[in-house]
């Protein structure tokens, strides 16, 4: 496994393959930070944006659509903002907004949890549509964060972190609305938490373990199929990269002193070479 970006993030996170520019683009939770990494150089840029950007998806118009822990933004190609679109949440929650993927019908799913009280299941998902209508389509959750759709998009993934476990819905690509859900996997180890998601070309799920030092890849029964070793204790989540290879992002969030001192890579990125689908992180959102 390979380290490529010295970039120390508190909490990196997010990270999505950008085709149309061949470049890596990543998020730092904890500063008004995003990383740019063009594959064919290594090359990495820190690029200072508009708030501390939680997560973002490509729009099929070009930019990004992405979400401080309040609002929704859209920003730019050079990842500079070009319309806040408000607060997501009631003026009176104290509940901040999480992970989100672009889904399989083009709308922009994002997850919203209680900072204060990691247990504590009043967190959700929302939806927002074409229009930029937003809709709070699950709650009732500890942490909801890496989320995932199956290939033929009639499954999505949840992470449900500070419960431990990964669910699994019925997705109905037309309404953008779910039902059904079971529990997927479940993680039985005390202080170590699942975190991000992506699914590869053979459907099975990946899934970053925080606090695990390591990703993990289920098939689609929800049984472990391959753990692959990450050295440092935090990855947090993945993106699918041409030639077989993952791309991994790192927190030093969640670590001891200890930790740090023993574990200085923490905060980084990796890639290691497993064979992803890359259409994982095709986007359809318009402006």
């Amino acid at each position: 496994m390979d380290v490529v970006s010295n970039c120390k993030c508190i909490c990196g996170e997010a990270p999505i393959w950008n085709k149309n520019d061949n470049k890596v683009y990543w998020v730092d939770t904890e500063n008004p930070y995003c990383y740019r990494m063009d594959l064919s150089t290594k090359f990495v840029e820190r690029i200072v944006v508009i708030d501390s950007i939680q997560a973002m998806g490509r729009r099929f118009s070009g930019g990004w659509i992405a979400q401080s822990a309040t609002n929704l933004l859209l920003l730019d190609d050079e990842l500079q903002l070009e319309k806040d679109l408000g607060r997501l949440l009631p003026l009176d929650s104290r509940c901040v907004l999480n992970d989100s993927i672009v889904g399989p019908d083009g709308r922009y799913y994002i997850g919203y949890y209680d900072p204060v009280i990691n247990t504590n299941k009043v967190g959700g998902l929302i939806r927002v549509d074409h229009d930029y209508t937003v809709e709070i389509i699950l709650e009732g959750y500890a942490v909801p964060n890496g989320i995932a759709f199956s290939l033929d998009a009639k499954k999505m993934y949840l992470t449900e972190m500070f419960a431990s476990r990964i669910l699994e819905f019925d997705f109905d690509i037309e309404s953008g609305t779910v039902n059904n859900k079971k529990i997927f996997a479940t993680i039985k180890e005390n202080s170590i938490y699942p975190d991000g998601l992506i699914i590869d070309r053979d459907g099975y799920l990946w899934s970053g373990q925080w606090q695990g030092f390591r990703i993990i890849r289920y098939n689609p029964a929800g049984n472990i199929d391959k753990v692959v070793d990450v050295p440092v204790p935090t990855p947090t989540c993945l993106a699918a990269l041409p030639n077989n290879l993952i791309f991994i992002t790192t927190a030093q969030k969640g670590c001891s002193v200890e930790q740090l001192e023993q574990f200085d890579l923490s905060g980084n990125c990796f890639i290691h070479n497993i064979e992803i689908n890359p259409d994982e992180v095709s986007v359809f959102i318009s402006n």
